[in-house]
């Protein structure tokens, strides 16, 4: 019989340590150790640690077997993991740490059986909340952004609109003239209403009004948002619309931003500290497509704030009141 490094099972002791300081702050997590499952053959099968990860209705279970011998782990004891794995309803994740390492093909074998290999020191705190799956855990981020419409209201109520349907019609090159003032052109305008100060954070807080409203059934969904933002001249500009000169008193243009709404995958979720061992901040950072986003929740005095730094790196303090919470 193989022998353990102690008889009392450290290593496994500090596994379930390690495991349940990592995720004591999720009420969706439940850790047990030393646990016996009823099977799909009427008998139950022992575990020495079952994580149970509640997410939306589903509960889903990652089963740990953690081995102290002083010899390393052998094919026979993948072989039994497994089996034992195998007829336990609900487990989706099997997961095989080891003292002192693994015999040849004991990693081949768990390769094909998809049981993840660990050494006792390579299970983390990122490691562990990695395997969690977040509730409600959705990003958006851009798909296109396009111009919807443009709109000149004119002296006297009139409004000339161009939309989809006729904008090519419309010349970027416009020039919107004011008596005494220089020149515009239509598309430098259009700039800058994009670089308007605090028109990217207005969009970020508007896409997460919007953003709640369509996740509830965690479907991958695009959304178009409409961003209207008008310019209103000092002195009206005069130009030449439809073969005629006409005074143009405010232009408005309506940006349409499409975002796509989908789960998020290959989440990392690290945690910072205070010298005193306090958390003050936790990071949830994914990639999407190309989309890479973070988004950090920071504690001070009790109080959470929540950021998103965008994929140029420039964070933004999201509004508290539209924040789709992560870590209910």
């Amino acid at each position: 019989m193989a022998k353990r490094i102690s008889s009392d099972g450290k290593g496994l002791e500090k596994l379930v340590s390690r495991i349940y300081e990592s995720l004591k702050d999720n009420p969706l997590i439940e850790v047990i150790h030393d646990i016996k499952l009823p099977n799909c053959i009427g008998s139950k099968s022992q575990f020495d640690v079952i994580i149970k990860n509640k997410f939306d209705d589903d509960i889903e279970l990652i089963a740990i077997e953690c081995k102290d011998y002083k010899g390393r782990v052998s094919i026979s004891q993948i072989h039994d993991f497994n089996g034992r794995c195998s007829l336990v309803k609900g487990i989706g994740k099997k997961v095989f740490v080891a003292v002192n390492g693994y015999q040849s093909g004991a990693k081949e074998l768990a390769n094909h059986y998809n049981i993840e290999l660990y050494n006792l020191n390579e299970i983390s705190v990122d490691l562990l909340r990695s395997w969690i799956k977040w509730e409600r855990s959705y990003v958006s981020y851009p798909e296109k952004r396009q111009i919807g419409a443009i709109l000149f209201h004119a002296q006297g109520g009139k409004i000339i609109s161009y939309n989809l349907d006729n904008l090519s019609n419309l010349s970027l090159n416009l020039v919107l003239q004011s008596p005494g003032v220089e020149p515009v052109i239509l598309q430098s305008l259009i700039s800058s209403m994009v670089n308007k100060d605090g028109f990217n954070r207005g969009l970020l807080q508007f896409a997460g009004e919007d953003f709640n409203k369509l996740t509830v059934s965690g479907d991958e969904k695009l959304i178009t948002i409409p961003m209207r933002v008008q310019v209103i001249p000092e002195i009206p500009y005069v130009t030449a619309l439809e073969g005629f000169q006409v005074q143009i008193n405010k232009v408005e243009v309506v940006f349409e931003y499409t975002y796509k709404i989908a789960r998020f995958e290959d989440v990392t979720a690290r945690s910072y500290q205070t010298n005193e061992g306090k958390n003050t901040a936790h990071v949830m950072s994914t990639q999407v497509g190309e989309m890479k986003l973070e988004i950090i929740r920071n504690t001070f005095n009790g109080i959470n704030s929540f950021y998103i730094i965008d994929s140029g790196g420039h964070m933004h303090k999201m509004n508290q009141e539209r924040v789709k919470e992560f870590y209910e």
